[in-house]
């Protein structure tokens, strides 16, 4: 599906099919940016031919970000290192991916009983790498290895925008890539990346290894394979849910709880601004800090924040798209990126936050499957009353954006 907006600044987005996760390739003047890559499926059907067309006319990929380390966001990143690996499909000039080097303790990195190939066969005997069939069920991928291991191996230049330590909004929270192209970080701060080595911590203990820890080992294969694998837990749906046709003035009124797993807290979310574009990418953020970092950017009298786009946190969850953050932001052009399997997103409540204030213009929101929750706001009395419109995917085609001056 194309959406049909005349480019005439050059800024497209391209949303793929990822089931429930995330892979965009955003098109800036000549830059092209890859945030997260899906599945497996993801990168073979899909991605790869338009990676390989850019590379055909000399273009290459500025940056790879990767937003955190999960099963969704991460398995398509690492079948196409393996890819450039055996043959180089394109050129990566910068990755942005926080792994346990990144994060660890200062004093300590991890030691065990066992000897480390024991502790790390034992760890990654079992592939985190996803690949989903055509009925949307899981089916084995074939071991690969990590992600951090083949960054390493192809010496690409690894946070080195952030002098090879965390991306950080404590390291850095402006990136300029040249004159016209500026990333404004949002997430994850220092405290975030620290509880996500304490959840690694404990899900080591879990497993019986020791919590003494010695100084000066890596161990990001057993972190990454740990960490991409581990279940996020399901969140309880109110009752008064509607079925039907969405109450919006009720599910406004609903409490909210934010989201508090540390995986998602890690998440790297970003504005990227081009020339006079304004593009937000939540990843899995907590609304919280984005909330925090939003306020210290911005005078009180710019809120909320018009951007050109706005890609939803954790696929539209209500845990993760706060009251408080969706009243300083705002756009014609939301995105959820999901299936809707798994979760059920995007949630009634973040769509009912969104449409519900009021609009000089229309918003436009995108999901690139059909979706059950989603389509219940299709309804016409809504979409007049709230002034929004509703783009569907079929799940099998590349939802192609094209911003331009208005």
């Amino acid at each position: 599906m194309i959406v049909n907006e005349k480019s005439a600044t050059e800024v497209i987005v391209k949303i793929y099919p990822a089931f429930n996760g995330d892979c965009f390739l955003l098109k800036l003047g000549g830059n092209h940016i890859l945030i997260d890559g899906g599945y497996v499926n993801t990168v073979n059907e899909y991605l790869s031919k338009d990676l390989r067309k850019i590379a055909e006319k000399g273009g290459s990929l500025s940056h790879v970000i990767i937003t955190h380390i999960d099963q969704d966001h991460i398995s398509g990143i690492v079948k196409l290192f393996e890819i450039n690996k055996q043959s180089e499909l394109i050129s990566i000039k910068n990755v942005w991916h926080n792994s346990f080097r990144h994060i660890q303790s200062k004093i300590s990195a991890i030691t065990s009983e066992k000897p480390k190939n024991e502790l790390l066969d034992e760890i990654t005997g079992n592939s985190y790498l996803k690949e989903i069939n055509k009925e949307e069920k899981s089916i084995s991928a074939e071991q690969g290895s990590s992600l951090a291991s083949l960054i390493l191996e192809g010496e690409y230049s690894w946070n080195e925008e952030f002098n090879g330590n965390a991306v950080s909004t404590d390291t850095h929270a402006s990136i300029s890539i040249d004159d016209d192209i500026k990333f404004l970080l949002l997430s994850p701060d220092n405290e975030k990346l620290e509880k996500l080595e304490k959840t690694w911590r404990k899900e080591l203990k879990k497993k019986g290894y020791l919590e003494e820890l010695k100084e000066g080992e890596y161990y990001d294969d057993a972190f990454e394979f740990m960490m991409a694998k581990l279940k996020e837990p399901k969140r309880m749906k109110e009752n008064n849910i509607s079925s039907g046709i969405p109450k919006v003035e009720e599910l406004i009124k609903l409490p909210f709880e934010e989201d508090n797993t540390s995986p998602n807290g890690s998440s790297i979310a970003f504005i990227v601004e081009y020339r006079n574009k304004k593009l937000l990418f939540l990843g899995d953020s907590h609304p919280s800090l984005i909330a925090k970092n939003l306020r210290s950017l911005y005078e009180e009298k710019d809120f909320p924040i018009q951007f050109d786009l706005i890609k939803t946190s954790h696929h539209g969850s209500w845990s993760n798209n706060s009251p408080e953050l969706l009243a300083l932001i705002d756009s014609t052009r939301f995105i959820f990126s999901t299936n809707g399997k798994g979760h059920n997103h995007p949630d009634q409540e973040t769509i009912a936050h969104i449409v519900s204030r009021k609009a000089s213009r229309q918003r436009k929101l995108y999901i690139n499957y059909p979706s059950e929750e989603f389509n219940k706001f299709d309804n016409e009395s809504l979409k007049k009353k709230y002034n929004y419109e509703m783009h569907q995917g079929d799940g099998e085609s590349i939802i192609e954006i094209n911003l331009f001056d208005e």
